[in-house]
């Protein structure tokens, strides 16, 4: 296993560094898809609906990256608890991911993040449909992989589009989508197969996006929200995701 983790290793580094010489949005995309900022789409809160909130909210997160040639296929699983008031949401995320690969050390690994989300513009439009565009923060860690430890950060400003006439029952859609951009940190702590410690740090950024659809029930308290997130760099996949509030 030592072994297999130090070629795994030096592998990453001969990447890294080839990417890096191009462009340092590969280190950035490489964080992202270790952290929840890359693993799962945002969520849309009631907040940015224009929703009154209704307490506490707990969610739970689905993500499914693409297999490429720089990344292995992943799946990710969290549950996020939300709080806060009419404008603004905070958010604390916890889960773990699983990467597709022979090497024994592509087994759960542990993830977190912390975001928040507040209005800035809300209108309406031709009196039904609502507009609204929100300012969001997240920070995402991904826990030791491959005697790797990941940091993410990104600022996006998520956009929804939302019909206002008939938001007080019934099940209703909004079409949302996330610009944003994100810095990313890749730092490495290994022992070589002879022994000599090394270590590495690659950082970077890159411009993300995500869209989607989220269908929710205001009276129910209940969403359930579908999409894609992917980070612009070089060689980067796609992630679907799929989140399901209760108590929404």
């Amino acid at each position: 296993m030592r072994l297999a983790s130090s070629v795994a290793v030096l592998m990453f580094l001969a990447t890294a560094r080839t990417a890096a010489a191009q462009s340092s949005d590969f280190a950035a995309y490489t964080a992202l898809i270790h952290t929840p900022i890359g693993l799962f789409i945002p969520v849309v809160p009631r907040s940015q609906l224009g929703l009154p909130s209704d307490g506490a909210a707990f969610g739970v997160q689905y993500g499914r990256h693409a297999a490429g040639d720089v990344n292995n296929k992943a799946q990710a699983y969290a549950v996020t608890i939300y709080g806060g008031g009419e404008r603004s949401t905070l958010s604390f995320t916890g889960g773990a991911y699983k990467e597709t690969c022979p090497d024994p050390e592509c087994k759960n690994v542990l993830m977190a993040g912390v975001g928040a989300q507040t209005r800035l513009v809300e209108t309406t439009l031709s009196g039904k449909e609502r507009f609204g565009v929100d300012l969001a923060g997240n920070v995402g860690y991904g826990a030791k992989q491959f005697s790797t430890t990941y940091i993410a950060a990104q600022i996006g400003l998520p956009v929804t589009l939302s019909n206002e006439a008939a938001k007080g029952g019934g099940m209703q859609i909004a079409l949302w989508a996330a610009p944003g951009f994100a810095y990313g940190d890749a730092r490495l702590n290994a022992t070589s197969i002879e022994g000599t410690p090394f270590s590495d740090k690659r950082s970077g950024t890159c411009p993300t996006a995500a869209a989607g659809i989220a269908f929710y029930n205001p009276p129910e308290n209940i969403s359930l929200q579908l999409g894609l997130t992917k980070a612009f760099a070089d060689q980067s996949k796609p992630v679907l995701g799929v989140n399901l509030i209760l108590h929404w």
